[in-house]
């Protein structure tokens, strides 16, 4: 229990105030409702924390590698099953280590940016972070299962998480792919992420241009923007 409070010490708190959830909504705080500015900032912000939920759990690669040889002796020594061991690792680091945190982190930064006020949004909001953070544990379970030095497991989740980053659609425009590589989107967690927070916040939203109060020319070009926002992270359709 004890190392459990020291894991989560070591690696939850730097995951509260190091990447500083009150920063980031000081540099997007209460994001405008100009249609440009407050669709670039919105975007912006869920990129950040899409790629932030996946890089943050680099952390969780050291927790089979670490006791790798212990597991071992006492797993051939009859003191309890594999299922037993890896069930009780996913929940000691899931729950007390990943969503508590993730909460605190989500409440500040969502009523900061000046979100939809929703309180529905905000916990699809929650349950998208969440799910990502699941995920991006998962690979670093998978890796750190799979080698036994660390640094290499390293350097291969975060390879991984980088080309997941590519093919966002925020760093290159997914349509002028070819064909032969343009599945790896599929593949991108951060592209999933990306997109359920946009649909989530720009769904009813309404956006000015300029501060125009002509209620037709706002929401033509807030359809506008939307469209194209999809449409650059690959996503058919739009946001009504």
């Amino acid at each position: 229990m004890f190392k459990v409070l020291k894991q989560f010490e070591s690696v939850e708190l730097s995951h509260i105030w190091q990447v500083k959830p009150s920063t980031i909504g000081t540099i997007y705080f209460n994001s405008p409702d100009d249609s440009v500015a407050g669709v670039q900032n919105r975007v912006g912000v869920f990129f950040f924390l899409a790629m932030n939920q996946a890089f943050i759990n680099l952390s969780a690669l050291e927790l089979f590698i670490r006791e790798r040889v212990i597991f071992k002796h006492e797993n051939v020594s009859g003191f309890y099953r594999c299922s037993t061991y890896y069930c009780l690792k996913i929940i000691c680091d899931l729950l007390p280590i990943r969503a508590l945190p993730l909460i605190v982190f989500s409440v500040i930064v969502y009523w900061m940016l000046d979100l939809s006020s929703d309180a529905g949004k905000f916990f699809f909001f929650l349950l998208t972070l969440y799910c990502t953070t699941i995920t991006a544990c998962a690979i670093c379970f998978a890796f750190s299962a799979t080698f036994e030095t660390f640094a290499i497991a390293n350097i291969a989740t975060a390879m991984s998480f980088v080309i997941m980053m590519l093919f966002s659609g925020m760093l290159v425009k997914l349509d002028s792919i070819g064909n032969w590589l343009e599945w790896v989107k599929y593949l991108s967690l951060m592209r999933y992420c990306l997109a359920a927070l946009i649909i989530n916040e720009f769904k009813g939203l309404e956006l000015q241009k300029n501060g125009t109060s002509e209620k037709a020319l706002a929401e033509r070009f807030t359809y506008k923007s939307k469209r194209l926002t999809m449409k650059r992270i690959g996503i058919n359709g739009s946001i009504s």
